[in-house]
């Protein structure tokens, strides 16, 4: 089995162990993502030094193939518990998955 199709399966039993249900929207259209994993504290950490060198920042872990199109946009936004966040930047892995980094509204 492809090394793709593994770390895809091990995505979808991450998500669906810790994910929550996520609506998506991308102008003005919504998209519901069946779940997601939502961090509403993540902190990175510089791997050369240790430090902290971003804090408190939520996070949203998603499969690209369940994004509209298989992407993300700037500017799109997502509605966790019925609070509204706007992606402001991702981190895609090469496995297709990508962490967005949110900002609430």
């Amino acid at each position: 089995m492809a090394w793709a199709t593994l770390s895809d399966r091990m995505l979808v039993t991450a998500i669906g162990t810790f994910g929550q249900a996520v609506t998506y929207i991308r102008s003005a259209v919504e998209y519901p993502i069946a779940k997601a994993i939502f961090d509403k504290n993540h902190t990175a950490v510089d791997p050369n030094t240790g430090a902290v060198i971003s804090s408190n920042t939520p996070t949203l872990k998603v499969r690209l193939a369940d994004l509209p199109s298989g992407t993300w946009a700037a500017g799109d936004t997502v509605i966790i518990s019925g609070v509204t966040y706007k992606a402001i930047d991702r981190q895609a892995d090469s496995e297709g998955a990508a962490m967005l980094v949110l900002h609430k509204v």
